[in-house]
């Protein structure tokens, strides 16, 4: 009977580690839609904010997840396309520890390199890199939820 139990867990835990989705799949996603826009400029993809109760779950937005594979609140994807080259910037909230007692423990700028191959950045800093990258002309793309009341705004 321990047998069956080990074997059990052995599968479960074997099948749940070969369903996540490696950074190559991402990256390959990534590229795929910078290629479909219509000409150079910047993508902006919003993630979605942490609630506002604390008693509310957070859920991803599900198109910055697709592309990202990042499951912390308060980010955004920016990917500059120009002259056929492309670069793609995450920008996060920088880790505070004495927060992720209560919130868990974040990536914060220098894990997104490490674990996700992105080159990351400061969100406070998102208004004023966006504001330098479009001072220049150029198409602003933008996905995310922009409804009215919906709490969604650029980090930062």
């Amino acid at each position: 009977m321990r047998f069956l139990r080990t074997l059990l867990l052995a599968t479960c835990v074997t099948a749940s580690l070969g369903a996540q989705v490696p950074q190559s799949e991402y990256q390959a996603r990534r590229v795929a839609l910078t290629k479909a826009l219509p000409g150079d400029g910047v993508l902006l993809v919003l993630g979605a904010p942490e609630p506002v109760e604390n008693y509310q779950n957070f859920w991803q937005s599900q198109n910055f997840r697709y592309l990202t594979g990042f499951l912390e609140p308060n980010a955004a994807l920016v990917i500059v396309r120009r002259g056929g080259a492309s670069q793609a910037l995450l920008f996060v909230p920088p880790k505070d520890p004495a927060q992720e007692v209560w919130t868990g423990e974040r990536l914060g700028i220098e894990g997104v390199r490490s674990q996700l191959g992105l080159e990351g950045r400061d969100a406070g800093t998102l208004r004023a890199v966006l504001d330098s990258l479009l001072s220049g002309g150029g198409a602003l793309y933008a996905v995310g939820d922009f409804s009215r009341g919906s709490g969604a705004d650029v980090p930062g």
